[in-house]
């Protein structure tokens, strides 16, 4: 995200998708991040370490995307990685090698998908 019409554009497009369920969106750096959008539910939820330790775990995750992406593989190269949490899925967009999004929203926006992954879990774990 170069520009606040780019972060502009973003925000309304989530909003739009996906109303009151579009919780936050983080851009990340190697060594920074910025907190573009945060819902005021998850805000008086959510403390500052807890969106800290977010970003570390979308750096780690990041880079194992993005040293995926460099091997040849038929499937292409990996694009997003979506992230269930008990009380979020967050979607994560690597840009480029060094930065990029992870956008969070309510887990009904994911209800087929959340409900095949707590099935699959449940026969996993059996």
């Amino acid at each position: 995200m170069s520009g606040l019409g780019e972060q502009a554009e973003l925000i309304a497009f989530c909003r739009e998708m996906v109303g009151d369920a579009f919780y936050g969106v983080i851009a990340y750096w190697a060594d920074d991040f910025e907190l573009l959008h945060i819902h005021d539910t998850i805000r008086t939820v959510v403390t500052d370490d807890q969106v800290q330790s977010l970003v570390e775990n979308a750096r780690d995750i990041h880079a194992v995307v993005t040293d995926a992406g460099s091997v040849d593989s038929a499937v292409g190269r990996p694009r997003t990685v979506l992230t269930e949490f008990q009380n979020m899925l967050t979607v994560q967009v690597p840009v480029d090698e060094h930065r990029g999004v992870v956008v969070a929203f309510d887990p009904s926006v994911g209800s087929n998908f959340t409900e095949f992954t707590h099935r699959l879990a449940q026969r996993i774990d059996a």
